[in-house]
């Protein structure tokens, strides 16, 4: 395995991640208006683009260790720090070090993005539960303490047929 070829997987994984990171800005806006379908399509899209990165991480872990394997190498050395030591043209060690940076910025900018829309799904499952609780309860219960023996003495009852009628 050539080392051109783990630097071209690498440049897939990051194009990748700068599709990811698109589709998690528009996440964000559909969250924050409320955009239910779609939130579905760009789900689906996420999990598409996740998919290939995936399988992208698991070419490179193979062409790496292949490589690793091929200098000489022994064990399962895998890391693109590994790699950068071992490449001993230094036109492929600094494409490396601008992809690795390049990598890690994109990994730390999609972890902080997914991070928030996490807080505002979780956001909006909290509003609805509690609109679904206003619209469930009782206005007349809970606003006054009422001794447990007197609940129902006076104006409430618990049910919605009254007896007395």
């Amino acid at each position: 395995m050539t080392v051109q070829c783990i630097l071209d997987t690498l440049q897939q994984q990051s194009d990748i991640y700068d599709q990811l990171l698109v589709i998690e800005k528009e996440k964000t806006e559909t969250l924050i208006h409320n955009q239910i379908d779609q939130l579905n399509a760009i789900v689906q899209k996420e999990r598409k683009l996740t998919r290939q990165a995936e399988e992208l991480e698991q070419r490179r872990i193979q062409e790496t260790a292949s490589y690793m394997k091929s200098v000489g190498f022994q064990g399962p050395m895998t890391q693109i720090d590994q790699l950068i030591r071992a490449v001993s043209d230094p036109n492929f060690k600094q494409s490396f070090l601008k992809i690795k940076q390049k990598l890690s910025e994109s990994l730390h900018q999609l972890k902080r993005i997914n991070e928030m829309n996490q807080q505002l799904a979780r956001q909006a499952i909290d509003f609805t539960e509690f609109s679904i609780g206003l619209m469930i309860e009782d206005p007349n219960e809970g606003f006054v303490y009422q001794h447990p023996i007197n609940q129902n003495n006076g104006r409430g009852r618990n049910g919605l047929f009254d007896s007395r009628i």
